[in-house]
């Protein structure tokens, strides 16, 4: 079921589209600019919601990143910022919502659960503290690099192994062997 849209909603959507057919990597929108289009304040009913589908078109069809600035509009970012942010950015949230999804497992009951439930429930648990531990390493490297130290040093990938010589071996000598069955 796809959720309807009011209707200035939709006519708001489409006065950001025109207004701002043609944009540019490393523009600055600025709030008052998209308030006068919208028609109304980005925190009225419904704003924040015409400014995110805005910056997904922008995204969709000018394939421009785009970040929205405290107190002064929507960033379109340049392939350099967007390559120094977003991965940041994204990794940060990551983390965060790893520790949210750790901190709700907490609360889940084990006494309730049956063994097989408990035994998924420790597995998934183990799972997100290593993806937070990897993510936490990701964010510090990443940190370091960006802030022009070294990062933390990545051991070099093993050598291939060499292919493997096949032997025959002569025909074992007796009766087969036979498995006992269980």
């Amino acid at each position: 079921m796809k959720f309807e849209e009011n209707k200035e909603n939709e006519e708001a959507l489409e006065r950001l589209k025109a207004a701002f057919e043609t944009p540019r990597k490393g523009d600055m929108i600025s709030w008052q600019s998209v308030e006068s289009v919208m028609g109304r304040h980005r925190e009225d009913r419904g704003g924040w919601s015409i400014i995110r589908r805005f910056r997904r078109w922008i995204f969709r069809k000018h394939r421009i990143v785009t970040f929205c600035a405290d107190g002064e509009g929507i960033r379109l970012l340049t392939d350099r910022d967007a390559a120094r942010e977003v991965p940041e950015l994204r990794q940060r949230k990551a983390y965060r919502q790893l520790g949210r999804g750790a901190r709700e497992l907490e609360a889940v009951d084990q006494n309730k659960l049956s063994s097989r439930e408990r035994s998924i429930l420790a597995h998934a648990r183990a799972a997100i503290r290593q993806h937070r531990r990897e993510t936490g390493r990701s964010i510090r490297a990443l940190d370091k690099f960006l802030r022009g130290r070294e990062p933390i040093p990545v051991p070099p990938a093993p050598p291939p192994r060499p292919e493997r010589a096949t032997t025959t071996y002569a025909p074992r000598e007796g009766p087969p062997r036979m498995r006992p069955r269980i």
